[in-house]
């Protein structure tokens, strides 16, 4: 019998919930995974699902993104289920308050934040990838301060990343730095463009890589500030390819939005970057000073200022030959507290 069920949605396009899934193997052994939260399908429609198929073990994860999914839960309830929400993402903070695609104050706001509360509410326990966010949760959400949570953070397969392939060299003498992302305001994606335009003189190229929200804004700015000859917009790439390009590049970008969001996520790209030995300059926020040296392991600048990045990027290239050193101990870092030996022994202990 499965000591632990799994409810999944979609799991193989978030890097954290395949970590997660493997990690969880690590410590359980056999999973029940049950694969019916599926995007599209509804919340009353899986009630009924696990209402007539019910998991044989005692307790059930929820993994991302399940915050509309309070019905589900409730279903597990009914069976006597300890339920385990992964509070990874609140919606109501990434379409309110980061992306502002939904008005404060409209019907869909508030539907927003009864999913998340109802969630809160019926989970017996709350996981978070940073204390910022559980912080966040906690106020907004107003979780009793006797409801256990644990921190599971954002990990990174280091095994799989070195496994991937480096991107063929295309000889150039220029520094190639690197960003990629979803382009939603978190990301500060504006504030590279601006820092770019800044850093004119420099002999670097700047590759970015994804589509999102802010796309066509974002392109538009780029024009606007006359660096297309010095910057690439690529579409979106296969994980794996994605991978080889942080390989390749010689300096990566972390966020730099000026978000509430912003101020408590370790990102999963800083992470990834770190994990390839590849230096990171990302705007600075507690949870990643937490673990991240400024100028030891990484390079921290203020949020949405791109003067300060710009000079960031300077710095970084004047010192060329601190940028490998740089690069090792950010991913000694990652190895110590964000690898996924470290996340199966943390879930052994606190699940």
């Amino acid at each position: 019998m499965a000591s632990l069920a799994v409810i999944q949605s979609n799991a193989s396009a978030y890097p954290r919930n395949q970590v997660l899934l493997r990690a969880l193997r690590e410590a359980f052994g056999e999973l029940e995974i049950d694969e019916a939260l599926s995007p599209g399908e509804s919340s009353l429609g899986l009630f009924f699902h696990l209402l007539f198929h019910p998991f044989k073990g005692s307790r059930i994860f929820f993994l991302w993104p399940s915050n509309s999914r309070w019905l589900p839960m409730l279903a597990a309830k009914i069976y006597g289920k300890r339920v385990i929400f992964d509070a990874f993402t609140s919606m109501y903070d990434s379409l309110v308050g980061d992306r502002k695609t939904v008005k404060p104050l409209s019907v869909k706001a508030l539907y927003l934040y009864l999913e998340d509360y109802l969630c809160c509410r019926l989970a017996d326990v709350l996981v978070f990838d940073t204390r910022g966010h559980k912080e966040y949760f906690t106020k907004t959400f107003k979780i009793n301060a006797t409801k256990p949570c644990v921190i599971l953070p954002v990990t990174v397969d280091i095994d799989w990343i070195d496994a991937q392939p480096n991107r063929p060299s295309d000889q150039s003498q220029k520094t190639e730095i690197l960003f990629y992302g979803s382009f939603i305001p978190l990301q500060g994606i504006d504030v590279i463009l601006k820092a770019i335009a800044l850093a004119k003189d420099l002999p670097v190229h700047f590759s970015i890589i994804g589509r999102g929200q802010t796309f066509d804004e974002m392109k538009a700015l780029a024009e606007k500030l006359n660096i297309l000859g010095q910057t690439s917009f690529i579409p979106p790439v296969p994980y794996s390819e994605l991978i080889s390009y942080v390989k390749s590049a010689d300096l990566c970008l972390g966020i730099f939005g000026q978000t509430e969001k912003a101020k408590r996520v370790i990102p999963n790209k800083v992470l990834e970057c770190a994990a390839c030995g590849k230096p990171v300059i990302t705007g600075q926020n507690p949870d990643m000073a937490e673990y991240f040296q400024d100028g030891e392991s990484i390079f921290f600048c203020p949020m949405d200022d791109p003067e300060a990045l710009a000079h960031s990027i300077r710095q970084a290239l004047e010192n060329h030959s601190k940028l490998t050193e740089t690069g090792q101990k950010g991913r000694t870092v990652v190895q110590a507290n964000f690898s996924l030996p470290v996340l199966t022994d943390k879930i052994r202990k606190e699940l």
